[in-house]
């Protein structure tokens, strides 16, 4: 019997064996759950496999839920759609990492719904309809359309960047509190759509950036960022240290309205080398008022060693 990633109370299973038992079945594979209806339920959390399909009544309401995560499991896109449009009608929050069983589009209709983080594989075209939702994070979003006029926070990763040809936050305001991007996705026309965050995250893997056109395309995608109070930059390295000075120069050189910069480094590069190099680089700029480094604590080596290109920031 195969239920990995579903905790069933024993005396269920002991009912399921039982009856195996009985009919002297030789093998039993459970791969499919229907989730029943329940009245007074608030919250409900399935954490599943993705080869467990999760099937869902078409009939009742979930007049309690308020909130719902659904993780690895494989879902029918219609069914999917029902039960956040019309069967949560109290619905606040919403957790999705699930598979379509077929390729189809998706549409998420809810008038409660305030946060909404979401990855759907397997969909053509993912619609959100939502007036009151405040916190959206989409992953490996292929077509997006988001209507949502209260949209203040944006997390947009995985390994498709927003294009503005497939991707649309309709009627989303210019000023908003919150936009992270992931390493692959900073894109220019994502960070132009807004002209002012209170917070930018910025995820850069400078370890792709080791080659002149790379490095270009990150200058490129980059030139203007939305006017923004704290600027959060998460940094991996790896072994190649050469575009960082470059790179940091150009990011903070961009945000003069900048007050505050966190930047936390992924890299075997000890942290006092991180500091000295930071204070490098702020020395001939505007510095924000406050600045925070993160970097793993190694032994520190001698300035001398580092790069040439470090020296020369």
């Amino acid at each position: 019997m195969h239920c990995h990633g579903l905790r069933v109370r024993a005396c269920r299973v002991a009912t399921w064996l039982r009856f195996a038992s009985q009919h002297r079945v030789r093998k039993l594979d459970i791969e499919e759950l229907e989730l029943p209806v329940w009245d007074e339920v608030a919250r409900i959390r399935f954490t599943l496999e993705q080869r467990w399909r999760l099937r869902l009544r078409s009939a009742g309401v979930f007049v309690a839920l308020t909130d719902l995560h659904i993780s690895l499991a494989t879902m029918e896109a219609s069914e999917l759609g029902t039960l956040v449009s019309s069967q949560c009608p109290r619905l606040t929050n919403l957790n999705l990492l699930v598979t379509l069983a077929a390729a189809s589009n998706v549409c998420i209709r809810s008038d409660l719904l305030r946060s909404l983080q979401i990855r759907v594989e397997n969909v053509h075209r993912l619609q959100v309809i939502a007036p009151n939702l405040e916190v959206l994070a989409v992953s490996d979003a292929t077509e997006a359309h988001v209507s949502a006029p209260k949209l203040n926070e944006i997390t947009w990763d995985g390994g498709i960047a927003y294009d503005p040809r497939r991707h649309c936050f309709a009627d989303a305001g210019r000023h908003i509190r919150l936009l992270d991007l992931g390493s692959k996705c900073v894109a220019a026309s994502l960070l132009q759509r807004f002209d002012k965050a209170d917070v930018l995250k910025l995820n850069l893997n400078l370890c792709d950036r080791t080659r002149t056109v790379g490095y270009t395309r990150f200058v490129n995608e980059t030139t203007k960022l939305p006017k923004c109070e704290t600027l959060r930059l998460r940094v991996s390295l790896g072994n190649y240290y050469h575009n960082l000075a470059s790179s940091m120069l150009h990011l903070l050189r961009s945000c003069n309205s900048t007050r505050k910069v966190s930047v936390k480094v992924d890299s075997g590069l000890p942290m006092p080398r991180v500091a000295m190099l930071m204070t490098l680089l702020l020395t001939p700029l505007k510095r924000p008022k406050s600045l925070s480094l993160e970097a793993p604590m190694k032994k520190c080596s001698s300035w001398s060693s580092l790069p040439d290109a470090m020296h020369q920031a």
